[in-house]
């Protein structure tokens, strides 16, 4: 492991930059982050299948480009970006956007213009003062899921975020020039910009606003989902033959992971954090 004196995120370690196989993808739901600026602008797409957390994607931009002109391309591409690496566009859920400088007007006017964004959005909540700190408590959390070996980059898409992230430096009073932020990031091409877009995107997860379909029951293939059929009858038999009782409920549970429910319905998942969206 790393020295993790002074280290913002110890946990975030060189196995976490992972080749993501295309059927996790088709598990997840996904949450865009944006920060966007007028000269500098970063996103980052992480997709969550209810337990892991996976960084697949990211946008940085230092052009002249307007933010509407880069809203407009993010937009158009993350729906292929998530069919590309194997998930369901459909379940891009929600962005949240950087409170400052304001978004509503252009999200409007594109609205006007018939390219409406294709996600619910929500903004960078605000910290109470004396009270609580979303930055702090979502980087806890963070470090708490990199601890649990439940947080992963793709090794083609997010190295270098992957690489800011494990350089990340404490910085409890804003002496890093970062606005106060908690964190120095020493990257002179990009800045902080791309790693604030991936923390909003981890507080979405963290604070429960995104939702998955009730499922790890959900197999990911034909040929598997007969193979839990076939194993379901099976233990089912071999526990009625040995018991005499009606083992269904056990041998459900024992092949898909999860209790039998007839009528599946959304569930919220995630943790509910202590944050309304006060933007």
């Amino acid at each position: 492991m790393m020295a993790s004196e002074g280290t913002r995120f110890p946990y975030v370690l060189p196995k976490h930059l992972i080749n993501i196989p295309t059927e996790v993808h088709s598990r997840c739901v996904y949450v865009m982050g944006v920060d966007q600026g007028p000269k500098n602008m970063g996103g980052c797409l992480i997709g969550y299948d209810g337990h892991n957390m996976y960084t697949t994607w990211e946008f940085f931009d230092n052009s002249d480009l307007t933010i509407k002109a880069n809203l407009i391309t993010i937009n158009r591409d993350v729906p292929p970006v998530i069919s590309m690496l194997g998930g369901d566009p459909e379940r891009w859920q929600l962005t949240i956007f950087d409170a400052d400088p304001p978004v509503q007007g252009i999200l409007a006017e594109m609205t006007e213009e018939h390219r409406p964004w294709k996600s619910d959005e929500t903004y960078r909540p605000k910290n109470l003062k004396d009270f609580t700190n979303w930055r702090e408590e979502t980087m806890e959390w963070i470090n708490d899921m990199a601890k649990q070996n439940r947080l992963f980059f793709d090794a083609k898409n997010c190295d270098v975020l992957h690489d800011q992230i494990r350089e990340a430096l404490i910085d409890p009073k804003g002496s890093g020039n970062q606005n106060g932020k908690g964190w120095i990031i020493r990257d002179m091409w990009r800045g902080d910009h791309v790693v604030d877009a991936w923390l909003m995107a981890c507080y979405c997860i963290w604070t429960g606003q995104l939702s998955l379909p009730l499922a790890g029951l959900r197999p990911s293939s034909v040929f598997e989902s007969h193979k839990m059929a076939q194993d379901y009858l099976r233990i089912s038999d071999e526990k009625r033959e040995l018991s005499g009782n009606n083992p269904d409920r056990d041998a459900w549970e024992t092949v898909y992971g999860g209790e039998r429910r007839r009528h599946a319905t959304n569930v919220e998942v995630g943790q509910t954090g202590w944050y309304s969206d006060e933007s």
